[in-house]
């Protein structure tokens, strides 16, 4: 999508592709399993159901509008409140390609485009070959936040699902958001 074209398709803080991928996921989800559903921008249907359905179809929407790459569609499954599923898929990375990180409770290995990572349980140093995932907002203020993550350095990206997903995949050693959040933003990077 080109950025006049995405302007057009945005009113302040909100791009009407959101509501688009809500309204196809919410359809898909509950078509698959039904139970309550809760989404960031439809909000909830709600059932006497354990089960949730946690939806954010365009986790970074405001950095997205901006023309930052690495917002997320996050999707979560609860139970009882515990996550046993996330997906977070990002289509446009700083890297320039799409990264699927997903899990689900009973899986031997998180996936990632498909693929099983087989990860062990490792401390991971905090040293200057580590990352922490920071909002996209860190670069405003980056010579303090290079100093907070010191020694390892900053990747600064907009979606704390993917910051989350990323470090459980071990891109990272810790993903912060630096604005409150919700289930929509942290359920299915807390599953992966």
């Amino acid at each position: 999508m080109g950025a006049g074209r995405g302007a057009k398709r945005a009113h302040g803080d909100k791009a009407v592709v959101d509501v688009e991928i809500e309204k196809l996921l919410r359809q898909q989800l509950l078509g698959l399993f039904f139970c309550h559903f809760w989404g960031e921008e439809s909000g909830q249907t709600l059932t006497e159901h354990p089960w949730c359905w946690i939806v954010d179809p365009n986790d970074g929407t405001i950095d997205f509008l901006r023309g930052l790459k690495g917002s997320a569609i996050s999707v979560g499954l609860l139970y009882k409140y515990t996550p046993v599923l996330g997906v977070v898929y990002a289509p446009v990375t700083e890297e320039g390609i799409l990264d699927c990180i997903a899990w689900a409770e009973g899986l031997p290995a998180l996936l990632r485009n498909g693929q099983p990572l087989i990860l062990k349980l490792l401390d991971l140093p905090w040293s200057s070959d580590s990352r922490v995932m920071l909002s996209s907002a860190a670069v405003n203020k980056s010579d303090i936040n290079l100093e907070l993550c010191s020694p390892s350095a900053f990747v600064a990206m907009p979606s704390i699902a993917y910051r989350l997903a990323k470090v459980a995949a071990r891109d990272g050693v810790c993903g912060v958001s630096l604005y409150t959040v919700s289930a929509h933003d942290v359920v299915a990077g807390h599953a992966c």
